[in-house]
């Protein structure tokens, strides 16, 4: 009897460049298809992780029709809300925040 063993497979939204992505790779899951709205990420992944990776709005691209073992995702990181868009109007930090960690 042979025992067959794949590995989990991963569908990656949000992926940028890929850093995440390779991450998952060199833990075993094998990167399926990937996502990103950003040409020049789409660009850079697909040359250097493979020809997985798709450009476009997540919620307008045609995803594959598969069942991935895991669902990952980089989402863009939030501008600063009004309130915080200058530093004059963050609340000042506090002294645990300013202290170094032990």
């Amino acid at each position: 009897m042979m025992l067959v063993v794949t590995r989990p497979t991963v569908i990656s939204i949000y992926s940028g460049a890929g850093g995440m992505d390779l991450g998952f790779i060199d833990a075993g899951f094998d990167v399926i298809w990937a996502n990103d709205a950003d040409p020049h990420a789409v660009r850079t992944y697909n040359a250097n992780i493979g020809e997985h990776a798709v450009c476009g709005d997540v919620l307008r691209v045609l995803m594959p029709d598969v069942s991935p073992d895991v669902l990952i995702g980089g989402p863009p990181c939030q501008v600063p809300s009004p309130p915080c868009a200058s530093r004059r109007a963050c609340p000042a930090p506090t002294r645990a925040s300013r202290s170094p960690r032990r």
